[in-house]
């Protein structure tokens, strides 16, 4: 029997849609900081790529300490607005200030300093992320008892945060074409970091959370997260998205260095990532009514085989290939879109059977190891990608030998096919859930 037979989902559109209208915000701003931060970093403020993946990398130290806080303290957070919803309202006055100062160093400042302003606000952004990410996925993952249901949450949210990766492309656009870069990002950060503060305040005013978990969070921060780490299948359902992370949003910042460099075609990486982000879009409701009729583990091994074939070919890529990249880049889209919609509501349906075992609901300690395990895949990227362009010889706005040509290849193809194959080792070790 697959996931969610049997079950008749009743979770209404309304609560759905309140739920998910905070992600249209984080989804444009974290989009651009993925897409477009390492090429401003280096090509706008001229500070050295492997820097800016160090900045990053040191982030998931924080991390590491952070999240399993959040995520203990919003399960037993006894609130009259309930244990996730204040958290909410905190981070709508937190994000917008972290990014905006993430993108307007003050123009005196030099590198020592500009550094210094880079690593105190990549740190404060990663708390405010944490203080909204881990308490906003637990709080999807106990709005519904029914495994449909939680698929149905995570991909109406799915969706949602990549219609502000729509935002995103259109403000790299911008970027792209503007006269002064440093100039024309200020005024687009300022604007997505108010409307998502008020994305956010909306979003959880709106929505209202299930009574009978109040009080029964874990009653020790250290086991709790024993418990998730024990959890063997929590624990390859969480590596897997990490891994598969880490090749993705690989692909996604180097296309505008790739768009430059590699293809030949400055000014498209607009339309590359429009065209990746009109796949995942359009196929989410496939991959919902796929995980229902095949099972979540079986319909996400399919997407990731499909890309581990579409990046493999992404290696060739050269000079003239901007159309087969548009090409590629959609149906790689597609099939990612699968990972964002059945992972997060596999890990929800394993709260059920810890509560079995434990008599708690942790859901804000399982989703505090998702949310470091992503930002993990993003601090890694960073870390991994800056390295590679540094060794390779990139040099900033010039033409690239060929050993920068082969660090982009392998960063942009051989990182994600990596990830992929062993995604499908740890997916294969994963057994059907039931419901």
């Amino acid at each position: 029997m697959h996931e969610g037979e049997g079950a008749q989902p009743d979770l209404a559109r309304e609560v759905i849609a309140a739920y998910s209208l905070p992600s249209l915000g984080i989804g444009a701003m974290v989009g651009l900081v993925v897409i477009y931060f390492l090429k401003f970093a280096t090509d706008v403020l001229l500070v050295a790529p492997a820097a800016v993946g160090a900045l990053f990398g040191a982030a998931r130290l924080w991390d590491a300490i952070s999240d399993p806080i959040a995520g203990h303290w919003s399960d037993r957070t006894e609130h009259r607005l309930g244990r996730r919803r204040p958290w909410l309202f905190a981070s709508a006055l937190l994000l917008p200030l972290g990014f905006l100062a993430l993108w307007a160093p003050p123009a005196a400042l030099g590198q020592p300093g500009l550094v210094a302003w880079l690593a105190v606000w990549v740190l404060f952004l990663h708390t405010a992320l944490t203080v909204f990410g881990v308490p906003h996925r637990a709080l999807g993952a106990e709005l519904s008892p029914h495994p449909h249901d939680r698929t149905r949450v995570f991909a109406a949210s799915s969706f949602t945060a990549h219609l502000g990766a729509v935002v995103a492309i259109a403000a790299v656009a911008w970027i792209e074409r503007a006269s002064d870069p440093r100039a024309a990002v200020v005024p687009l950060a300022l604007g997505m970091a108010l409307a998502t503060g008020g994305l956010i305040a909306t979003g959880a005013a709106r929505i209202r959370e299930p009574r009978q978990h109040r009080g029964r969070g874990g009653a020790s921060l250290r086991r709790a997260f024993r418990d998730v780490w024990h959890h063997s299948r929590a624990r390859a359902v969480l590596v897997a998205r990490f891994v598969q992370e880490i090749g993705l949003a690989s692909t996604l910042s180097l296309l505008p260095f790739a768009s430059d460099y590699l293809l030949g075609t400055p000014g498209w990486t607009a339309y590359y990532l429009a065209s990746a982000v009109a796949g995942l879009l359009l196929a989410i409701p496939i991959w919902v009514r796929l995980a229902r009729r095949l099972g979540k583990r079986e319909a996400w091994m399919v997407s990731v085989a499909v890309n581990l074939i579409l990046f493999a070919g992404f290696f060739t890529l050269s000079r003239g290939d901007g159309a087969l990249l548009l090409v590629g880049i959609f149906f790689a889209g597609a099939a990612g879109a699968c990972s964002g919609v059945v992972a997060p509501s596999l890990l929800a349906d394993l709260v059920d059977g810890d509560e079995a075992e434990t008599g708690e609901r942790k859901e804000g300690a399982y989703f505090a190891a998702w949310t470091f395990a992503e930002k993990s895949a993003i601090g890694v990227k960073f870390l991994v990608v800056g390295a590679i362009l540094q060794l390779s010889g990139f040099e900033p706005n010039a033409e690239q030998g060929e050993s920068a040509l082969l660090g982009l290849r392998l960063a942009i193809a051989g990182v994600p096919v990596i990830g992929m194959l062993v995604v499908l080792g740890l997916l294969r070790r994963l057994p059907r859930m039931e419901p």
